[in-house]
């Protein structure tokens, strides 16, 4: 037995090291729930994998292995769960497992079944756990680390059904139990484990990474106040959009430096996120493209939608009372439309909207201003004035 209890061995330093990298990175993804749950997953099953080395057939060895192989497999269950965004472990799947675990410790105490029927129970609720994680990873795979994860856990639960009848050989490295020692399946058992262990660990590693590259790209592209995108990023995404037609909303809010003045750059704030809010509820790419201004690009609209789409923003904000804002203050905006083609330079789309922005700015503002064009390629601007009727 003496390849097999090296194999413990190299298994026990493998999960270790795996332990010590999630322990290092953990601090870069603080606050992300997978982490902490696969660190503590790791850390508690070190001592099931010195058990199943040392082997030993007392009740107290085999009640300490019990929880702690359920602790480790619920831990990195959990993590899966996470890393993925999957609701959390159902309560009673998580009561059932408990139970289970609790049956085992019973019948080890009074050696009812001992020692294989013992440890049926427990084994029953880690296989029911990682049934669970595998049918939630294995929902929307989207990068190699989903599918190395799945595969991992999945194929863990395939050794957790085969090592079941075993179980009695694996954890005492056969000395009690020789009838059902097979050192070729101990071995090859244990060789598979070395490999799933890290698929499941760097699968879930990786997609917490991706998780923190993708959020700092968020980040870069969208506005910290209101979520929104930058212009750039937002001119991308337009950019992107494979409808050959569609139409642009610039909007500005109303004499937005005078409400700074009388109410303090708080309330500001909360007027600019409450706009924006409205805005990226409408159909669209929505954007914050300067401090009081927005743009709305709707592919594959027409310019009647698009107008009516910027006049019931208009009406929303204009009868919003945010805290903070007198009750007698009557908020407003303005707003551009312009229809545009796919190849159209965005610069040009933009100035047009712009200007139909301005005519609502020189109308006496709260307007909204379309800019439309011909459908043979020479356009000309007509423009059509909506004024407020609050």
């Amino acid at each position: 037995m003496s390849s097999s209890v090296s194999l413990y061995t190299v298994i026990a330093v493998l999960v270790g090291a795996l332990a010590a990298i999630v322990l290092i990175v953990r601090p870069i993804l603080r606050g992300r729930p997978a982490i902490g749950w696969l660190a503590l997953g790791l850390v508690s099953g070190m001592p099931a994998v010195v058990l199943y080395g040392e082997g030993g057939d007392s009740p107290l060895t085999m009640a300490i292995l019990a929880i702690f192989d359920v602790l480790s497999v619920t831990c990195v269950c959990f993590a899966i769960r996470a890393a993925v965004d999957a609701p959390p472990v159902p309560k009673r799947l998580a009561a059932t497992a408990a139970a289970l675990l609790a049956t085992s410790l019973a019948l080890i105490g009074a050696r009812i079944g001992w020692p294989f029927l013992a440890a049926v129970p427990f084994q029953l609720g880690t296989m029911l756990m990682l049934a669970s994680a595998v049918h939630a990873s294995a929902r929307g795979i989207r990068s190699v680390a989903q599918g190395a994860m799945f595969a991992g856990i999945a194929l863990n639960l395939a050794a957790f059904v085969l090592r079941l009848p075993f179980w009695p050989s694996l954890m005492d490295a056969g000395r009690a139990y020789p009838s059902i020692a097979s050192p070729w399946l101990n071995t090859a058992m244990l060789a598979l484990s070395s490999l799933f262990v890290p698929m499941v660990v760097l699968g879930i590693l990786g997609c917490e990474i991706g998780w923190l590259v993708g959020n700092y790209r968020d980040r870069s592209e969208r506005d910290g106040l209101t979520g929104l995108n930058h212009r750039l990023s937002f001119e991308t995404r337009v950019a992107e959009a494979p409808a050959k037609v569609g139409v642009l909303v610039i909007a500005d809010i109303d004499h937005f430096k005078a409400i700074n003045d009388r109410y303090g750059h708080a309330v500001g704030d909360r007027v600019i996120v409450a706009f924006a809010r409205f805005v990226a509820e409408a159909r669209g790419i929505a954007a914050r493209v300067g401090g009081e201004e927005f743009a709305l690009a709707m592919p594959g609209a027409s310019i009647q939608q698009g107008e009516a789409e910027a006049e019931a923003i208009r009406r929303r904000f204009h009868a919003l009372r945010p805290r903070g804002v007198d009750p007698d203050h009557f908020l407003s905006a303005s707003f551009g439309v312009a229809d545009y083609r796919a190849g159209e330079p965005f610069n040009r789309v933009f100035a047009r909207a712009d200007a139909a922005l301005y005519d609502a700015k020189a109308r006496g503002r709260n307007k909204t201003v379309v800019r439309v064009g011909e459908a043979d390629g020479e356009r000309r601007d007509e423009a059509v004035s909506y004024s407020s009727t609050e």
